[in-house]
């Protein structure tokens, strides 16, 4: 369970806490995401963040393409799912596009097997596209 935080009548979840009813199956993924030193690995670390952290609905082609390359996508996307992280692009997905995955991992629906379905997924459709 997160850490909250009082503010006026509402509770706030302290920054830096998985999201409510996180759950992972794998405890490597879980513990990785504890820390940060696996973002020093992402394709991400040598170019200007603002790139990620675009007021455009659509980020560039470069930035995802990017993401699809990157050696730590799957922990960049778990953690923006399990951080419930509400801006910028994470492991080449938007916002948008990761508000029905944080929603199922808040229903319990561990965040790894969420991540695994979904890299799938578009993986599929990129070969049937080809």
């Amino acid at each position: 369970m997160s850490r909250r935080r009082k503010v006026g009548e509402a509770s706030q979840r302290i920054y830096g806490d998985f999201a409510d009813g996180i759950r992972f199956r794998n405890a490597e993924m879980r513990r990785q995401l504890l820390g940060i030193r696996w973002r020093l690995d992402g394709s991400c670390v040598k170019h200007d963040v603002a790139l990620w952290f675009t007021e455009r609905t659509k980020p560039n082609g470069r930035v995802l393409a990017m993401c699809r390359e990157c050696p730590v996508r799957r922990l960049c996307l778990a953690s923006s799912i399990a951080y419930a992280e509400e801006f910028g692009v994470w492991g080449g997905y938007t916002p948008p596009k990761r508000e029905g995955m944080i929603h199922t991992a808040r229903q319990g629906i561990p965040v790894d097997l969420i991540v695994e379905s979904v890299l799938d997924v578009e993986a599929e459709r990129r070969a049937t596209a080809s």
